[in-house]
C-alpha cells in the first residue's frame, strides 16, 4: 500500500477504529523481523519526510537503528567469547549465551515495537487528528504537539527547533513508559548472567552525525531517564549540525539501503518487495 491510498480509503467511510486497526497492520508489516533494523530506518525515514521536518523522533530513530545494526554484530562476538571464558558463573556456556540471546531479542523487540507505535500514532493522527491519540495514554500537551506538527506540515512550515526539542522529549518519555521500560524491566529481570548484564547495561552509542570519538556512554541503561537524557543530547547535536545534513547523514550511512526510494508514495511498495 502507499501513502496516497490512505488518502483514497478514508474517502470510502471506513470506520476510524478499522482504519487504524488497518494502519496498525501496516505498521507490523513493514517493520519487518526482529533483526529487520534497516529496513525500520526506512520507514522511519518515510515518516521525517511526510512531516516536511516537522517530526523528528523518527529521523534520530532511523540513526538509532542503523547503530543498533552495527554494534549488535559486534556485542554478538564479544558475548561468544565472554561465554567460554567467564568463570565466575554457575549457568553454562550454552545457558550464558542463550541468556544474552533472550536480551537482545527483547532490545530488537522495543527497536520494532517503537517503530510500529510511532507509525501508527503519526498517520492515525494525521487522518483522523487528536482523537485517535486520547487512548493512548498520551498527555494533553503531547497531543497538541502531535496536531502542531501536522498543521505546520500543511501549512508547509517548519517549527522552530525550541518546539521540536520539546516535541521529541515528550514523545521520547511517552515512548520509554508505553513500550521501552516494561521490554527493559521484564528482560533485566530473566538475565541472569552477570557478567555479560553488567556490559548490556553500559553500551556506548554512536551515530553516524557524532564527531569520532563523541559517542554516548550509558552507566545504567535500565534507568529511564538517563535513557530520557541521552536522546536529548542525540537531539541537541543533530539540531546543531543541521537537520538537513542529518538527514543527507542518514542516506549516506553505509547501512542505509540503497535500493530503496526516497519517494515516501512508493517506501512501502520498495519494502514489500524486498521481502
Amino acid at each position: 500500500m502507499r501513502v496516497q491510498d490512505y488518502e483514497l480509503m478514508k474517502a470510502d467511510g471506513h470506520s476510524t477504529k478499522d482504519f487504524v486497526d488497518m494502519i496498525h497492520s501496516d505498521g507490523l508489516r513493514l517493520a519487518g523481523r526482529r533483526d529487520d533494523m534497516r529496513q525500520r530506518a526506512v520507514v522511519y525515514h518515510h515518516l521525517y519526510i511526510l512531516s516536511q521536518g516537522n517530526f523528528v523522533f523518527p529521523l534520530i530513530a532511523a540513526h538509532g537503528a542503523l547503530w543498533a545494526r552495527w554494534y549488535l554484530v559486534a556485542a554478538h562476538f564479544a558475548a561468544r567469547i565472554l561465554s567460554l571464558i567467564d568463570v565466575t558463573s554457575a549457568l553454562t556456556r550454552k545457558e550464558r549465551f542463550q541468556q544474552y540471546k533472550n536480551y537482545v531479542n527483547a532490545f530488537k523487540d522495543i527497536n520494532r515495537s517503537v517503530m510500529v507505535e510511532t507509525y501508527t500514532v503519526f498517520h492515525a493522527s494525521r487522518l483522523f487528528g487528536a482523537k485517535t491519540l486520547t487512548d493512548c495514554g498520551m498527555s494533553a500537551e503531547l497531543i497538541e504537539q502531535m496536531m502542531a506538527c501536522h498543521a505546520a506540515t500543511a501549512a508547509g512550515k517548519r517549527l522552530p527547533d525550541r518546539e521540536l526539542r520539546q516535541f521529541y522529549e515528550d514523545y521520547f518519555r511517552w515512548e520509554q513508559v508505553k513500550v521501552v521500560g516494561p521490554i527493559v524491566d521484564e528482560a533485566l529481570a530473566a538475565f541472569q548472567w552477570h557478567l555479560m548484564r553488567w556490559f548490556c547495561l553500559r553500551p556506548w552509542v554512536w551515530f553516524s552525525y557524532f564527531r569520532f570519538g563523541n559517542s554516548m556512554n550509558f552507566r545504567n541503561f535500565s534507568d529511564a531517564e538517563e535513557r530520557t537524557q541521552k536522546g536529548l543530547i542525540a537531539f541537541d547535536r543533530a539540531a546543531k549540525v543541521g537537520w538537513e545534513k542529518i538527514e543527507a547523514n542518514l542516506r549516506l550511512n553505509p547501512f542505509f539501503p540503497r535500493e530503496v526510494s526516497l519517494d515516501p508514495n512508493v517506501y512501502f511498495v520498495d519494502l514489500h518487495a524486498q521481502a
